[in-house]
C-alpha cells in the first residue's frame, strides 16, 4: 500500500519479491545495480539505518515521496522559489539540453536514477526533480547546491513539431557558481549517455545552451514584482562556456567557466556500501559493544549475503584459507593495520591507552610472566611476547582489564569446561575476546557501512573466526542447558520416588541430588537481557523491525544500559540529529530523539553468554551479525536521572522477539526441544511442594 501510494519500496519487500521469483541471493546485488543502471530504481536515501529505494516510474505527479528515515530539513521541503529567495547571493545556472521531437520511455527515470547517487532527493515527481547536492568534497569549494530538472517541451515554429527538451536549474550562492556549473555538465552527461542509446534521436540533437545568469535573475527579479520581462536573455552553447570566458551584452554579465574544475564521469553505480568514515565517540569505550543506534530497518541485503560477501572478500576460498589459519590469520591482519593511522585510534587511546595492535598483542598471549619469553623466537615475535608482559602488568595496575583473572592467556581459557564442550581453537577464543574488547568499535563500524571487494573488512579472519566461534558456543551453551533441564527433572522425579516410600538416608540423598541438579539449572538460565539506545525512530522501527550488522551486546543490568545512554543523551555538548539525512547537528532540547530501552526475555534463543572470555566486566551476551529483531510489547515508564524528584525522564521499554541469521539459526531445532523440556520441568507435579514439605520435616 505504501508502494502503490508513493513509489517508496522497503529493501525487504524487494528482496522478498526476488526470492518469491526464485532469484539466488548471490545475485541479488548485482540485480540491484543493474536496476539502478536501467532507470528501474533510484536510490532516495541512504543513512546508517538502510536504504531508501523509489521506482521513478511509480512515482506520482507533482508529490514528493515520503521519507521514513529522516527528517526533512526545511530548505529540503519547501518550494524551489523558497530556496531560490532564502539563499543570499543567489545565482541559477540554467542549462537546457535539447532531447528531439520524441521522448522515449523512460528516458527521465533512468536521469533520476542516476542523478540519485549525486545528492539527496527532496521532491520528485512525473517529469521532474529536484536534488540537494552536498559539494564538500567533490570539488573545490565547500556549500549546498540546489539541482531542479525538468522535462520540458516546446514548438519549432508557429505550427511545428513539439521538440523536447530537458532544463537543468543549478541554484547556489554566487561564489559556488563553477561548482553548480561542474554539475549541470555532468548532469548533462548523464542524458547524453542515455541518449546514445537511441540513435534515431542524434540526427534531431541540438547544443546544450547556457542562459546568461544575470539574464535570469533579472527576469526572476521582474517576475516578483508583478512586471513583465523585457528585452531577450543571452545564450550560449555548453562549448562556447567551457572553451572561452563569456560576456552578457544585454546585462553585463561576465561569466568565466573556462577554467572550473568539471567532475570526472562516474562509471555505473555498483556499490551499496555507505562511505567510510570514522568511528563514532562514545561517552565510554564499553558502549561500543552496545549498537542497536547503528541498526538497519527491515531486513537488508547484506543479511541475506554469504559470509565473503559480508565482509568484501572474492571467493569462499578466502574464507577457507583464513579460517584455516586461525590466530596466526588475525595476528597478521592486525599487523598488517597497525601502520594504518586512523582517528579510531586516537580516540579509544584516550581511555585505555591501547592501540588495537596492543589489544591484540595481549589478548594473544601465550604467557604474562617475563622469565617464561621464547629464547629461540624471531625478533618480531619476542618483541610481542615482551609488549605482553608489559601490557599485562598495566592492565593489572589499573584494575580494569581481566579483573580477577591471574593468567588470563588463551591456554587458560582453553581449560574453560565451556570452551573444551565447543571444541573451540586459539583462534576462535582470540577472535571472541576480540569483539567483546575495545576492538570491536572498528570491527563492528566496518560491517555496518557495509564492504564489497574494492574495500573489504579490516580483520575479515577475526570476524570468520567469531563467527565460527559463536555458532560453537550457542549450540554447546544451548546443549548444557537442555542437559542441566532434563537432569534437573531426573532428579526431581528420584526425590520425589523416593519421598513416597523409601527410607530417610535415601530421601536425604535424591534431595541433595535435586537441590544440586535445581541449582546447576538455574545457574545457566538466561534471565531478562537489556540494551538500550537514542538514536532509532522507534514507529520505522516498529512497522519494520530492525537487523543489527554488527556483534551486538546486551547487559543483565538494565540500569547501566539506560544511565549510559542519558549520560549519551543529555550530557553530550551536541548530539546527532535523528536520522537528517543531510548529516546535520542539532543542539540539545532540540532533537526529536527519544530513550528505548530493549528488551529480551530469558529464553532458549538468548544471546550467547562471553562473560567468561571477555577482557572487559560490561561484556556479557552477544549476538551475531545479521540478527534481525521484531518488537512485541511497548510501554512507558519515568526514568530517575538526578536526585530531586522532578529530574525524571520519559522512556520506552520494548520488548523484542529475535530472529537468529541462517549459519546459527539451523539449531533452533534444538531450542525447540530445550523450550518443550523446560515447560515439562516447571509443569513437574508436586516438584516444589514435595520438596518444601520435605525440608519442614528435616
Amino acid at each position: 500500500e505504501h508502494f502503490s501510494s508513493s513509489a517508496v519500496l522497503h529493501e525487504e519487500l524487494l528482496l522478498a519479491l526476488w526470492q518469491a521469483a526464485g532469484l539466488k541471493q548471490e545475485v541479488f546485488a548485482d540485480m540491484i545495480c543493474l536496476c539502478r543502471r536501467i532507470g528501474l530504481l533510484a536510490l532516495s536515501d541512504h543513512t546508517q539505518h538502510g536504504r531508501i529505494w523509489l521506482v521513478p516510474t511509480r512515482l506520482p505527479f507533482n508529490k514528493a515521496p515520503s521519507n521514513s528515515l529522516s527528517v526533512e530539513d526545511e530548505t529540503r521541503s519547501t518550494a524551489w522559489q523558497t530556496v531560490v529567495r532564502d539563499i543570499p547571493n543567489v545565482d541559477v545556472l540554467l542549462l537546457t539540453v535539447p532531447i528531439g521531437p520524441i521522448l522515449p520511455a523512460s528516458v527521465f527515470e533512468r536521469l533520476t536514477a542516476m542523478c540519485s547517487t549525486l545528492g539527496t532527493p527532496v521532491e520528485l515527481w512525473s517529469g521532474g526533480a529536484h536534488f540537494y547536492l552536498q559539494a564538500g568534497g567533490s570539488v573545490d569549494g565547500q556549500g549546498s547546491i540546489h539541482v531542479r530538472l525538468q522535462m520540458a517541451g516546446s514548438t519549432m515554429g508557429a505550427v511545428g513539431p513539439r521538440y523536447h527538451k530537458l532544463v537543468i536549474e543549478c541554484c547556489a550562492d554566487r561564489d559556488m557558481r563553477p561548482v553548480s556549473w561542474a554539475f549541470a555538465v555532468q548532469i548533462r552527461g548523464h542524458m547524453r549517455s542515455i541518449l546514445d542509446d537511441f540513435p534515431s534521436l542524434r540526427v534531431h540533437q541540438h547544443p546544450a545552451m547556457l542562459t546568461c545568469p544575470g539574464c535570469t535573475a533579472r527576469a526572476a527579479n521582474v517576475a516578483t514584482e508583478g512586471g513583465k520581462a523585457a528585452g531577450d536573455m543571452t545564450l550560449w552553447t555548453l562549448e562556447a562556456v567551457i572553451a572561452a570566458s563569456q560576456k552578457c551584452e544585454v546585462c553585463g554579465d561576465k561569466v568565466s567557466l573556462q577554467t572550473a574544475k568539471l567532475l570526472e564521469e562516474p562509471s555505473p553505480p555498483t556499490s551499496l556500501i555507505l562511505p567510510d568514515r570514522a568511528v563514532r565517540a562514545r561517552s565510554s569505550v564499553a558502549d561500543t559493544l552496545y549498537c542497536l543506534d547503528e541498526m538497519r530497518y527491515g531486513t537488508p541485503l547484506e543479511a541475506l549475503s554469504s559470509l565473503e560477501q559480508l565482509l568484501g572478500l572474492a571467493s569462499v576460498d578466502n574464507v577457507d584459507n583464513l579460517r584455516v589459519s586461525g590466530e596466526r590469520a588475525i595476528l597478521d591482519e592486525f599487523e598488517a593495520e597497525a601502520g594504518r593511522a586512523s582517528a579510531w585510534s586516537d580516540v579509544e587511546k584516550g581511555e585505555y591507552g591501547w592501540s588495537e595492535l596492543d589489544w591484540c598483542v595481549y589478548l594473544s598471549a601465550g604467557s604474562f610472566k617475563a622469565d617464561a619469553l621464547p629464547t629461540s623466537a624471531e625478533g618480531s615475535a619476542m618483541a610481542r611476547a615482551e609488549r605482553a608482559v608489559a601490557l599485562h602488568e598495566e592492565a593489572c595496575t589499573k584494575g580494569l582489564i581481566d579483573v580477577g583473572r591471574d593468567d588470563p592467556t588463551l591456554e587458560w581459557f582453553l581449560k574453560h569446561n565451556e570452551v573444551a564442550h565447543a571444541d573451540l581453537s586459539k583462534g576462535h577464543l582470540l577472535a571472541l575476546r576480540l569483539i567483546t574488547s575495545p576492538v570491536a568499535a572498528k570491527i563492528n563500524c566496518a560491517l555496518h557501512n557495509g564492504c564489497d571487494v574494492s574495500r573489504p573488512h579490516p580483520y575479515p579472519a577475526t570476524c570468520i573466526l567469531a563467527f565460527d566461534g559463536l555458532s560453537k558456543l550457542w549450540s554447546t551453551q544451548l546443549g548444557m542447558r537442555h542437559s542441566a533441564s532434563k537432569a534437573a527433572i531426573a532428579a526431581a522425579e528420584l526425590a520425589h520416588a523416593a519421598r513416597l516410600g523409601g527410607e530417610e538416608e535415601t530421601i536425604a540423598t535424591s534431595d541433595a541430588a535435586y537441590k544440586k541438579a535445581a541449582a546447576a539449572s538455574e545457574a545457566l538460565k538466561i534471565g531478562a537481557l537489556w540494551q538500550a539506545s537514542c538514536r532509532v525512530n522507534s514507529e520505522a522501527f516498529k512497522v519494520r523491525g530492525g537487523t543489527a550488522m554488527g556483534f551486538s551486546h546486551f547487559s543483565d543490568n538494565r540500569e547501566a544500559q539506560g544511565m549510559a545512554n542519558m549520560q549519551r543523551l543529555f550530557h553530550a555538548d551536541q548530539v546527532t540529529a535523528h536520522s537528517s539525512g543531510l548529516g546535520a547537528t542539532a543542539t540539545l532540547g532540540e532533537t526529536a530523539n527519544e530513550l528505548i530501552i530493549y528488551h529480551i526475555e530469558g529464553s532458549h534463543l538468548a544471546p550467547v553468554n562471553l562473560s567468561f572470555l571477555s577482557p572487559l566486566s560490561t561484556a556479557a551476551f552477544c549476538l551475531p551479525p545479521g540478527t534481525y529483531f521484531e518488537q512485541r510489547k511497548e510501554s512507558t515508564e519515568w526514568l530517575q536521572v538526578g536526585e530531586a524528584q522532578s529530574d525524571q525522564i520519559k522512556c520506552k521499554i520494548v520488548e523484542l522477539t529475535l530472529h537468529l541469521p541462517p549459519f546459527i539459526a539451523k539449531q533452533a531445532a534444538l531450542a525447540e526441544q530445550t523450550r518443550a523440556v523446560g515447560k515439562a520441568h516447571a509443569a513437574h507435579p508436586n516438584m516444589g511442594t514435595d520438596h518444601k514439605r520435605h525440608g519442614a520435616n528435616m
